[in-house]
């Protein structure tokens, strides 16, 4: 007899070092999702092999967008994230009014769906992804 299929309920949530991503936290786990946060990858010295073991566990990622200029880290990781076909969410907590030629990047190679919301209001960020069609 086979075993059953458990979902995944890790999310990996890319975002610049100095965000504050307590209330996108709070909101994946009133959604018994699971937040797993770069910081909290553990690898045996290169982040390319903790995102890797990620990666296998997550039922899909978030990036987080809360500055002009996508952070050259979170890039990096959302491609590699993106190269291993897990579903990509694009979080756009930036004012409408800071769109840059950044957008361009993104939209050429994050074709993933995006979410609208400041990164402070969980109740919103939690609407966002449960009206989202890969976090819903």
């Amino acid at each position: 007899m086979s075993q059953p299929v458990v979902p995944r309920r890790d999310v990996l949530v890319l975002a610049r070092p100095a965000a504050d991503l307590r209330a996108i936290s709070a909101a994946l786990e009133r959604m018994l999702l699971r937040p797993v946060l770069v910081t909290d990858i553990a690898g045996d010295g290169t982040l390319a092999i903790g995102l890797r073991a990620s990666l296998r566990s997550a039922a899909f990622i978030v990036v987080v967008w809360d500055v002009t200029r996508l952070h050259r880290a979170v890039a990096f990781e959302a491609g590699f994230a993106s190269g291993a076909g897990l579903p990509v969410v694009i979080l756009d907590a930036r004012r409408a009014s800071n769109a840059t030629a950044s957008d361009l990047v993104i939209e050429a190679f994050l074709t993933g769906p995006r979410m609208h919301a400041k990164l402070d209001d969980s109740e919103a960020l939690e609407q966002e992804l449960r009206g989202n069609s890969i976090a819903g």
